[in-house]
């Protein structure tokens, strides 16, 4: 969807709706379930034992997907998503079989009905995250007291996001991100202690062990709601902590757009290195790009709070005049800044934190 619309347009309305598409997943979720509380009212008996254990794994299944749980138990509620919506699939292919048997069709009418085909598509959207896949060898090229970069095979591009496999086989994503500005054939990605895994990863190199000599990454690169600044010629981003990670290309690799940065975190020159921090100033020195550093351990900001962060935001917006404002930070820091902004009807992007 990012590919498609954020590339024609910078039409504000479009954007969002791409970017919330993961409440259209909700709706057929919940039309699946309808569907079948439904049609189990004028089935065979003998079929209606299936369909009850579906309808049962359903609403299992999207108990334990509301964000009170996802965000608390995110890997139960990765491994419950998982393979009970594989079981779900399995139950739903014998309860196809079954009917039409009873029906006494033959398997050439059976596999010839449009309800076949479409049992095939779900088949095939199981099984496409496996497609296009491949095993590479990252290397450990920054590490910092809660920041740790690893560089893959790829060319450098700015709003993307790419998907690798840590400790438990399951794809995480990361934005894709830089750390040798000159360098065109690999990316870097950032990690910070955002959970269980990345912690341990983190954790370890910093006792100078590398716990991710070899993953699995997708080939294809998926577009992120940074991916439509590039659209505009003036912006501000507001970023904490971390998160100036897949800043860093858009700053480097997008010599268009006038770019004006707040970047609020601790101790930036510990965790990215006053090395690489002076690189990336020399590297974007030529173009328009603002880059304002406030670092929350000094005296004068040690007791400042998220109001007079989001204070900051605005008067920074009223200084450069932005067609737009992207903010990449924390869950709750995104809501407010982002609200905000909407609701003195100002453009403003944020991730939807919609696992």
């Amino acid at each position: 969807m990012f590919h498609v619309i954020g590339n024609k347009t910078k039409n504000f309305i479009l954007h969002q709706l791409a970017n919330q598409i993961g409440y259209f997943h909700r709706m057929m979720a919940i039309s699946a379930l309808g569907w079948l509380i439904v049609h189990f009212q004028y089935i065979e008996e003998s079929n209606k034992n299936v369909v009850l254990i579906l309808i049962f794994l359903l609403i299992f299944i999207m108990i334990n997907a509301l964000a009170i749980f996802r965000r608390r138990h995110h890997n139960t509620f990765e491994n419950i998503h998982r393979y009970f919506g594989y079981i779900s699939v399995v139950l739903l292919i014998v309860y196809y079989f079954q009917q039409n048997l009873q029906l006494n069709l033959n398997l050439n009418e059976i596999l010839l009905k449009p309800h076949f085909f479409l049992l095939i598509g779900i088949v095939l959207m199981l099984v496409s995250p496996w497609l296009g896949v491949k095993k590479v060898y990252p290397k450990l090229v920054h590490v910092g007291p809660h920041v740790v970069g690893i560089s893959i095979p790829g060319e450098p591009t700015f709003g993307t996001y790419s998907r690798i496999t840590l400790s438990n086989g399951y794809y995480h994503p990361f934005g894709d991100s830089m750390i040798n500005f000159n360098d065109m054939k690999n990316r870097t990605l950032y990690m910070t202690p955002a959970g269980d895994r990345t912690s341990k990863i983190i954790g370890a190199a910093n006792e100078n062990k590398f716990l991710l000599e070899k993953c699995t990454i997708k080939k294809n690169r998926h577009k992120g709601f940074m991916y439509h600044h590039a659209l505009y010629d003036n912006i501000l981003i507001v970023v904490t902590g971390g998160g100036i990670a897949p800043i860093i290309p858009c700053l480097v690799l997008n010599k268009k757009t006038r770019i004006n940065v707040l970047w609020i975190g601790r101790s930036q020159t510990k965790e990215f290195t006053s090395k690489l921090l002076t690189k990336l100033k020399n590297k974007i020195k030529n173009q328009e790009i603002n880059l304002h550093i406030l670092d929350t351990t000094e005296k004068d900001l040690n007791k400042f709070k998220n109001r007079h962060y989001m204070a900051l935001a605005l008067e920074a917006y009223t200084h450069y005049k932005p067609e737009a404002v992207f903010v990449m930070s924390n869950q709750k820091f995104t809501i407010d800044l982002v609200s905000g902004f909407r609701e003195n009807n100002i453009k403003a992007y944020g991730a939807t934190f919609d696992s």
